[in-house]
């Protein structure tokens, strides 16, 4: 269960699930990516992936579509953080990265390696996102718009409201 230091487990009924699926999104991006002789583009292997989750049973299609815009949204951000700052994966979840699953690291790495290029161009001359209460994301820092408090995720979950003012919209530190 993905609990944010400084707050409460706020699960959802059914987050369980779909924070599993989101996992597995995420492997099969990195299947995808890492097996495609030609370049596969991001949204491509996205694509993909979704499909692949609604042939297995694994989500309907507005599940899949809704959770891979999640990803997506994730992806794009951790590109436009590279393209503004020139860091890496350490720098953008800015905790120690001994506190990730060692699995769900190396995915995001594979993944960058292939598709850094998709991320920033997706991500270039757009705001950085929002992030909203019940929506699922990656390990890493959010701060709330509200009181400007972090909240750090060490696995990927839904993120709950701000457990110090109650906030229901984030972004990630932008430096």
């Amino acid at each position: 269960m993905n609990k944010p230091e400084g707050g409460q487990n706020t699960q959802e009924t059914g987050s369980d699930r779909l924070t599993k699926a989101y996992h597995q999104l995420l492997s099969r991006l990195q299947e995808i990516l890492g097996r495609s002789s030609s370049k596969t583009s991001l949204n491509e292997a996205m694509d993909q992936s979704q499909k692949q989750a609604v042939k297995e049973g694994e989500l309907d299609r507005l599940e899949a579509e809704r959770l891979g815009g999640f990803l997506l949204r994730d992806l794009t951000d951790m590109g436009g953080y590279f393209a503004r700052t020139g860091q890496g994966l350490r720098h953008w979840l800015r905790f120690d990265v001994q506190l990730v699953e060692r699995r769900l690291w190396e995915m995001l790495t594979q993944i960058t390696d292939h598709a850094r290029e998709d991320m920033m161009a997706l991500q270039q001359g757009e705001r950085p996102p929002h992030y909203l209460t019940g929506e699922i994301t990656l390990p890493g820092t959010l701060i709330c718009e509200n009181c400007q408090r972090p909240l750090h995720f060490k696995k990927a979950g839904p993120i709950p409201p701000c457990p110090h003012c109650r906030g229901k919209v984030f972004i990630r530190p932008i430096d």
